[in-house]
């Protein structure tokens, strides 16, 4: 017998070289990163109040704060703006059933959130079938109820704004008509004849609300005491650009000794530049209606000039005090001279155009005025 021979031929191998195939049709299998990672319930409602409802953060941010990737965020809070819920689907049974709502229900829904925006959906499906007891009858689901909201009633869940109750009611309305009608019989130009003027009060620990900061841990800021400095910053711009900032250290705010001294030498240094008469734009607080406040017009060729009540935004001044604080933020826990010194550099990187944008801002108001219509 013939000893057996060992097949020492090496096994061949097909590669697409091998082949001549081009290798950009070969689609590689992707490497698990791990097994998934399923999301308890609770967790995806407190994502979605983070991102919509209460704090408003950004999706970045929720994301780094439960420890998952932006896109996850991005999934759940969708899935909840077109599903009304961030519950997973049912798996098999019977499907949910296509209740319809009828006109006369739509309009109570309707209704209602007009009276209290804030409704949960849980507590509207509730004064629905307390108002149409024969819908307890059927299976509404909640999924069902937001897109009826949504596509035929037309509204959209968005993150709520804090609004006086007297900005928009019919004194207040008829007082911005009113003011705005009368600018021009009074020959007030906010381009080329008003000051705009207001006093905002500083903290010397006035800091950003986000910092950067390595993931798990928190971002600091240190500042020199828990309790800091009050400054009150008083401001006046024009069209033209700012007029003049001043920064001052008190106790207890702005009084109206304090602000008619500045009002005082704004006056001043337009009369040294032998300008015309300027109207001075201001709210009507209490320390711009002041006695002394009111001498000081009466004895200048220059006139005080008070907005209607709950009209910020008729206010150009309003905008400078915004940027004004977010360039102070850049140096947090400053005291003393140094803190004032700071204020009044960044008071200088406000620029001829930031001023006419916010005048030419307040302007566009004006329409809505004197149309009658409620301003947000």
């Amino acid at each position: 017998m013939s000893p057996t021979t060992r097949n020492t031929t090496k096994k061949q191998t097909t590669s697409a070289d091998s082949l001549n195939l081009p290798t950009a049709g070969i689609v590689k299998k992707r490497r698990s990163s791990g097994p998934h990672r399923k999301l308890p319930i609770h967790i995806k409602n407190l994502i979605v109040d983070k991102c919509l409802r209460k704090d408003s953060m950004r999706k970045s941010e929720v994301a780094k704060l439960y420890d998952v990737s932006w896109q996850t965020v991005d999934n759940i809070v969708e899935k909840y703006v077109q599903k009304g819920t961030v519950e997973p689907k049912k798996q098999g049974g019977s499907r949910e059933k296509n209740i319809k709502i009828k006109d006369d229900q739509s309009q109570f829904i309707q209704e209602i959130l007009d009276e209290n925006c804030t409704l949960t959906l849980g507590r509207i499906k509730e004064k629905l079938f307390d108002r149409f007891p024969e819908m307890r009858e059927y299976d509404l689901s909640i999924s069902g109820l937001f897109r009826h909201i949504v596509e035929h009633i037309g509204f959209t869940l968005k993150k709520t704004k804090p609004v006086e109750e007297k900005r928009n009611d019919p004194t207040t309305i008829a007082k911005r008509n009113a003011y705005v009608e009368n600018m021009q019989f009074d020959g007030v130009s906010y381009k080329t004849n008003c000051i705009f003027v207001d006093e905002a009060g500083f903290n010397a620990n006035l800091i950003r609300g986000q910092g950067w900061s390595k993931k798990g841990e928190s971002s600091i800021v240190k500042t020199k005491t828990k309790r800091a400095i009050n400054v009150s910053i008083l401001a006046a711009i024009s069209y033209q650009g700012v007029e003049s900032v001043q920064a001052k250290m008190v106790a207890g705010g702005t009084t109206a000794a304090i602000f008619c001294e500045f009002v005082k030498s704004v006056m001043a240094s337009l009369d040294k530049n032998n300008a015309a008469p300027h109207n001075f734009v201001m709210d009507n607080a209490r320390i711009h209606t002041a006695p002394i406040v009111k001498d000081l017009f009466q004895n200048s060729r220059h006139k005080l000039h008070l907005l209607p009540p709950y009209s910020p935004f008729l206010n150009a001044i309003e905008e400078c005090f915004s940027k004004l604080k977010t360039l102070v933020k850049r140096k947090p826990g400053l005291t003393g001279e140094a803190f004032l010194k700071h204020i009044s550099e960044c008071s200088n990187e406000i620029a001829r155009e930031n001023c006419k944008a916010w005048v030419e801002y307040s302007i566009q108001f004006f329409s809505d005025c004197l149309n009658n219509k409620e301003i947000y």
